[in-house]
């Protein structure tokens, strides 16, 4: 009986440990699966930090570049996201070195420059909206892609309506602004100018409208049919905007040329932020080639852009090649 007795003790201690060890296996695998999951997360976590620092550091390289090698007192002002005015510049003083820009992408058309915010990019022109929605300006893939002209856009800002789109960087970079920052009242109110700046002609602008709507709204005409079309088309940006310019909204007959600049937006579904600015005047750059024009500058007294500065714009310089591939270009109402 002894013996027996001992056996079954025996027997039930080692199904115990077969338990014990069951058990333990168990909680290893869970373990060993949470570790894997984490360190995923964590990778990724990285790889998306990463690609937010690189593509930054790339616009600021390209942007001390542009900027610091033409050489004037606009590139200190530009880089420190100052007020032109207030350091005493003209509009013809904005400058950057489109022979660097050219050399890196032959598809640039503009600068883009929002005092206040961080918008300061260059401006491409694709042959469609697709071509740098994940392309940085450096042509290489990246989450930020570039800040592009509509592709129904003629690219030398001589339409109706010139489209911009970027995106809503969680970074706060691109055009994020135009969703998270500048519909608050005090915030827009603050920072109404922008520039864009070409080759030949620079232009001032003064934002009026911010709406938000969603990437199923057909929002993006860039001409019109006739004055009728245009006005209606302006009004209801007007009469939509989330935010109201402190000194009132402009007169919609004094607005001759529009540029709109358009991003995601992350408050709704499929959501767009567009924000809408009139041309307030055009300038010569300084260091533009002297047969275009004899004044270095050229402003409307209403402060709209004239049909002869558009007339004197000439297009930026792209191969044979790019030119039959602009006009081959299929616009989208997308970022």
């Amino acid at each position: 009986m002894a013996d027996v007795a001992t056996q079954q003790a025996a027997e039930s201690a080692g199904g115990e440990k077969k338990k014990r060890r069951k058990g333990g296996g168990v909680w290893r695998v869970v373990f060993w699966v949470s570790l894997v999951v984490f360190i995923g997360a964590i990778s990724a976590l990285g790889y998306i930090a990463w690609g937010y620092y690189s593509s930054d550091k790339g616009y600021k390289d390209v942007a001390t570049q542009a900027l610091v090698a033409a050489d004037t007192k606009a590139a200190e002002v530009m880089q420190e996201q100052a007020e032109p005015e207030e350091a005493g510049l003209t509009l013809a003083d904005l400058e950057v070195d489109w022979d660097y820009l050219r050399s890196v992408n032959p598809d640039v058309v503009a600068w883009v420059y929002m005092p206040g915010t961080r918008i300061n990019y260059p401006v491409v022109h694709g042959v469609d909206n697709d071509q740098y929605l994940w392309t940085d300006f450096n042509r290489t893939s990246s989450r930020n892609g570039s800040i592009f002209v509509d592709s129904e856009n003629s690219g030398k800002f001589d339409d109706a309506n010139n489209v911009l789109y970027g995106h809503h960087m969680n970074d706060g970079s691109m055009f994020a602004c135009v969703s998270n920052v500048l519909p608050d009242p005090g915030e827009f109110n603050a920072h109404r100018t922008i520039y864009v700046l070409t080759p030949t002609l620079n232009y001032k602008c003064r934002t009026f409208s911010i709406i938000k709507t969603n990437g199923w709204e057909l929002l993006v005409q860039t001409s019109f049919a006739d004055d009728k079309e245009k006005t209606e088309y302006i009004q209801d940006k007007m009469n939509r905007s989330v935010v109201q310019p402190d000194d009132g909204m402009p007169n919609v007959a004094d607005i001759t040329r529009l540029f709109t600049f358009s991003t995601c937006d992350y408050g709704q579904d499929n959501g767009r932020a567009v924000m809408f600015a009139q041309a307030v005047d055009t300038a010569v750059p300084k260091s533009a080639p002297q047969d275009q024009g004899s004044s270095s500058s050229q402003s409307s007294s209403q402060g709209t852009a004239s049909s002869d500065a558009a007339e004197e714009q000439a297009p930026v310089e792209v191969s044979e090649e790019d030119q039959a591939a602009l006009g081959e270009g299929v616009a989208r109402a997308e970022e």
